[in-house]
């Protein structure tokens, strides 16, 4: 009985990091490949980021009205300016990942990947 304890310890832990590193090698992999000059990894990338930005847009606006009311600790007032910032943000990733995929099959078209955010 006691070794099962560890095992599952061990496989709790890689069932917890596997995600996560996978998660970071494919945004590692979009970033090399969205300026490939191999067309297909190109293309490829390019539709994985547009695809991610579109499946992450609505998560903005649950998480900036949160961060504003808990982290920055701004109360309800946080919450509206929270929602300002998620309703920008979302139709950011919205407008970035339409363009990424239409703009995926174009040659010599890289994308919008690098845009900044404030902390």
């Amino acid at each position: 009985m006691k070794p099962i304890l560890p095992l599952s310890a061990v496989l709790a832990s890689l069932l917890t990091a596997s995600p996560l590193f996978a998660a970071n090698r494919m945004e590692t992999w979009k970033q090399e490949n969205m300026t490939s000059p191999s067309y297909l990894k190109k293309t490829g990338a390019m539709a994985l980021n547009g695809a991610a930005r579109l499946g992450a847009a609505p998560f903005e606006l649950v998480n900036h009205p949160y961060d504003q009311m808990k982290n920055e600790e701004k109360g309800a007032a946080g919450f509206f300016e929270g929602l300002g910032i998620g309703v920008y943000h979302l139709g950011e990733d919205v407008v970035v990942g339409v363009l990424n995929i239409v703009g995926a099959p174009v040659p010599g078209y890289d994308g919008i990947h690098d845009l900044s955010r404030p902390k």
